[in-house]
């Protein structure tokens, strides 16, 4: 995740001083409409990877939760019936060991 955030911040830097470096280099206004057509073009291309990118991530970690979820209710049902049964066979001792005494 630290690791996202640093390359956000490093592109967000890179479109600002792509931006103005666009702004201050001399051109005539056709040429700066269309350099800033074109950057602008690029910028929405690269927003739009990084927005796929972020929801495949998304699903993956949403996909990867519901699995930890599902094994881990299973390890919870299992160790319900491990109980029970250890439970179940105290029980039958206890009996047994009652009437053995009395």
């Amino acid at each position: 995740m630290h690791e996202q955030n640093q390359f956000s911040a490093f592109f967000a830097g890179a479109l600002i001083g792509a931006g103005i470096a666009l702004i201050l280099a001399p051109q005539t206004g056709a040429q700066l409409r269309r350099s800033l057509r074109d950057y602008a073009s690029d910028a929405t291309s690269e927003l739009e990877n990084l927005a796929d990118r972020g929801t495949a991530a998304w699903d993956d970690m949403m996909e990867q939760g519901e699995e930890y979820v599902e094994r881990g209710a299973e390890a919870v049902k299992d160790t319900a019936k491990k109980a029970e049964r250890y439970a179940e066979g105290a029980a039958q001792r206890t009996r047994q060991a009652v009437r053995q005494h009395t």
